[in-house]
């Protein structure tokens, strides 16, 4: 998304809030998408502008990453590879995939093709967004196409924690979450 008034792009991550920054960004900044709904790259002039991007602590997301699977068509290509839907199968198929659709992508490999320069967490949203240089007051975000499932606290197995690990364990260190607070 482009914010040509503040020169700033956003750079989506798949399931990390981008309904909930489209619309912010689209109602309050001028924001205007820029051609497909997660693209990773921004208008050559655009690029001295602010990149930023919102990430999700991975064990988080590999749940959202489950639920999409669950209820999409996307996600209904997965299925025909797996012998169940059950959340432990769907871990450790992320890290043996090459076919991923772009909820399965770990993050940092996700935005590693942008230029995003900061990023903010979803878990603190409203005050990171705050944060940002371009934002001079505060702005209620609302929580759009949110998926009903249990705390990802509630999901983890050993064996799914080795996965997420396995499939997302740079995201840990890069973007500042705990890989051992599980």
């Amino acid at each position: 998304m482009i914010c040509e008034p503040h020169q700033v792009v956003f750079v989506s991550t798949p399931k990390c809030g981008t309904h909930t920054m489209y619309d912010v960004l689209e109602r309050h900044f001028g924001g205007k998408r820029y051609l497909e709904y997660h693209y990773r790259k921004s208008p050559s002039y655009a690029k001295e502008w602010l990149h930023f991007s919102v990430v999700r602590n991975p064990y988080s997301r590999a749940v959202a990453s489950w639920m999409w699977a669950l209820k999409t068509e996307g996600g209904s290509r997965v299925w025909k590879d797996l012998p169940d839907r059950e959340f432990e199968t769907y871990a450790k198929y992320l890290t043996t995939t090459t076919q991923a659709w772009f909820p399965m992508i770990a993050q940092g490999e996700w935005l590693a093709k942008s230029k995003v320069s900061r990023v903010i967490k979803i878990e603190r949203l409203e005050d990171a967004f705050f944060e940002l240089p371009f934002v001079t007051e505060r702005i209620e975000m609302p929580k759009l196409n949110p998926t009903d499932h249990p705390h990802w606290r509630e999901l983890m197995t050993p064996s799914i924690v080795d996965a997420v690990r396995l499939w997302a364990g740079d995201d840990f260190g890069r973007y500042g979450y705990d890989i051992d607070d599980v």
